[in-house]
């Protein structure tokens, strides 16, 4: 009973290259060392989920913490690093501060991979913000995911955009300390192109696409935890992958039952089960 025991029985076997996540039972973000299984847990109620295996999945995003210097555009926006504690306890999240123009677009932006119309994107990001009520968009410039867009109330996790349809993907998780896990994706174009991803400020729940920050200048905001994920079948973004300064690959999780005392039901040749 791998959500009970949150451990793995001996007569399995268990392999995976590299550094991988999972949230503790006090919803803090940790990181399992190399073919180390991971016991995950819902990061506000700290029920165990039992034992997580995922595929191999790479961050394609060279900076995952450094929103400064992982940031491909900056708009009227001041970014501070280390300067709040992050889902993963320390204290490495970015703080963003808008500018006082109003006639513009407060927002970070990064490049985008190619993605055709037959492979799926998907970003994730942990935000929060300490304000009464702040709202942040997350658009592409139109080479993936189209023009969907989402808008976030950081204070309470309200959401108002794009419904999430076969081309367009969204969720929110919520995390201790005021954080959202944000993660959205969509598939790309029919010419595979690169692109641009944005996360700004606007004004109201009801903010088109690419709006002004127009009234909501000045905002501050954390940032944490960047993610960009591509796979020809992944809807959904996976555990974090931490970068620090190039992609980052999470290798796939391998777990074998070839013990001797399994052998009335288990095919060892064949991998099967009876």
């Amino acid at each position: 009973n791998f959500a009970v025991e949150k451990k793995l029985d001996p007569r399995f076997t268990f392999y995976r290259r590299g550094t991988a996540s999972y949230v503790d039972k006090k919803g803090i973000v940790r990181y399992a060392s190399n073919n180390q299984p991971r016991f995950d847990h819902h990061p506000t109620t700290g029920v165990s989920l039992g034992f997580l295996v995922e595929k191999q999945q790479s961050n394609y995003q060279p900076y995952s913490v450094d929103m400064d210097a992982g940031a491909d555009y900056k708009n009227a926006v001041t970014v501070v690093n280390n300067a709040a504690i992050s889902p993963d306890g320390t204290k490495n999240a970015s703080k963003i501060i808008g500018s006082d123009n109003q006639s513009t677009s407060q927002r970070l932006g990064w490049g985008t991979q190619g993605v055709n119309s037959s492979t799926h994107t998907q970003w994730s990001i942990w935000v929060k913000s300490e304000e009464t009520s702040c709202i942040v968009q997350v658009y592409s410039n139109t080479y993936t995911i189209g023009a969907s867009y989402m808008n976030i109330e950081l204070a309470d996790g309200t959401t108002q955009g794009t419904t999430p349809n076969s081309t367009f993907r969204f969720n929110i998780k919520e995390y201790p300390n005021k954080w959202w896990r944000i993660s959205w994706g969509g598939v790309g174009n029919a010419g595979g192109n690169s692109g641009g991803m944005y996360l700004a400020v606007v004004p109201t729940m009801n903010s088109g696409r690419a709006a002004n920050t127009g009234s909501a200048h000045s905002k501050v905001w954390f940032a944490w935890g960047l993610q960009e994920e591509v796979s020809s079948t992944a809807q959904y973004s996976t555990s974090y992958i931490p970068t620090y300064g190039s992609t980052a690959t999470r290798g796939v999780d391998i777990t074998l039952i070839d013990g001797e005392e399994f052998s009335e039901f288990y095919n060892p040749i064949e991998s099967t089960i009876l």
